[in-house]
């Protein structure tokens, strides 16, 4: 997993370079995908965040969290679909050769603006390190092939949110 900064992001300190591994990581164990997929977090303000937002979905407005794919789905959310320890891709062989199985390696980029976890945490009454946890597992269920279109979909990624986060002792206040 690549952490990066652009823009001007809140401080990174090794507490949070630990936590955003966790998150990523226990996504990844969740949802039955291989743990050496690779993801690229990328740390920025609402400035950098709005720039993308406006690039790639026509919002000219800051967001929390965007994620860019690398693989495609065929069913949004389908569990079956995720590149887990027993789903392997075969090379095409000429026939008669043996074809070896690769996997997927690159999963794709989730970008956070920190300047909005911080507002968002502040916000919601708890610590911005359960805030960006949470735009981590959210953008990485992205990745993974989830959404929350639909409503069914929306309490389903919900709860794996939930279970996720649970994992890693950050459960939300009731």
């Amino acid at each position: 997993m690549l952490i990066s900064r652009q823009g001007k992001p809140a401080d990174l300190t090794q507490e949070m370079r630990r936590l955003l591994r966790k998150a990523v990581r226990l996504s990844l164990s969740r949802m039955g995908a291989d743990a050496r997929m690779e993801v690229s977090l990328i740390l920025t303000d609402d400035q950098g965040i709005q720039r993308l937002n406006k690039a790639y979905r026509a919002l000219d407005q800051p967001t929390d969290v965007l994620s860019f794919p690398a693989l495609s789905f065929p069913v949004s959310g389908a569990r079956s679909a995720l590149p887990g320890p027993g789903i392997v891709l075969e090379n095409a062989g000429s026939a008669g050769q043996r074809q070896s199985p690769i996997r997927p390696r690159l999963l794709g980029d989730v970008v956070l603006s920190t300047e909005r976890a911080e507002a968002q945490a502040a916000s919601y009454g708890h610590s911005v390190e359960r805030e960006t946890a949470f735009l981590t597992v959210h953008g990485m269920l992205h990745l993974l092939g989830m959404d929350h279109i639909e409503e069914k979909d929306r309490i389903r990624m919900e709860r794996y949110q939930e279970q996720i986060l649970a994992a890693m002792g950050l459960q939300r206040k009731r």
